[in-house]
């Protein structure tokens, strides 16, 4: 970490502030405040306020090939399952976002209250199908459950009972 870092011995975690970068395998992590529990073998993860009250320095997760942008992660390195909120991440052409993505350990994902789009804009998309639950398949695919066309942040008559993004 660039700023801060601070070792509690008797409860055996580590904390870190500003510009954490942690490397562990084929995983890496980047975020302005981390919280290591060797007791639990996990990893919490969040960016912090700056002095206008704007969080800086989201977390950036990337296991393997894939990458994650989010508001705040738990990870466990031992199971390597996950738990990350408000994420954003590129799968193939196409964007993903969720409000709560669970990883499992096959790096697949279990997102709740997400979308898809292949709008090239990834914060200010033009269209995008939202669906309530779905499952990612790193490369291959997405399967929702309902899903709806939403255009210009407006929702559409156009339903569909469930998502199959190749």
């Amino acid at each position: 970490s660039e700023d801060y870092l601070y070792f509690d011995m008797k409860n055996q975690k580590v904390f870190m502030y500003q510009q954490a970068d942690i490397s562990y395998d084929d995983i890496n992590l980047k975020a302005n405040y981390v919280e290591m529990d060797f007791n639990k073998t996990e990893v919490y993860a969040s960016g912090l306020e700056d002095s206008t009250g704007y969080p800086r320095g989201q977390p950036i997760f990337k296991p393997g090939d894939s990458e994650f942008r989010s508001e705040t992660m738990r990870y466990n390195y031992e199971t390597k399952k996950g738990l990350i909120k408000n994420v954003m991440t590129q799968d193939g052409e196409g964007t993903i976002r969720g409000r709560v993505i669970k990883k499992m350990p096959n790096n697949e994902a279990n997102i709740r209250g997400g979308s898809y789009s292949t709008c090239p804009q990834c914060e200010n998309r033009d269209y995008e199908f939202r669906y309530f639950k779905s499952k990612v398949i790193p490369g291959k695919r997405i399967v929702t459950g309902p899903a709806y066309l939403v255009v210009e942040d407006v929702p559409t008559p156009l339903f569909l009972p469930f998502g199959f993004f190749p």
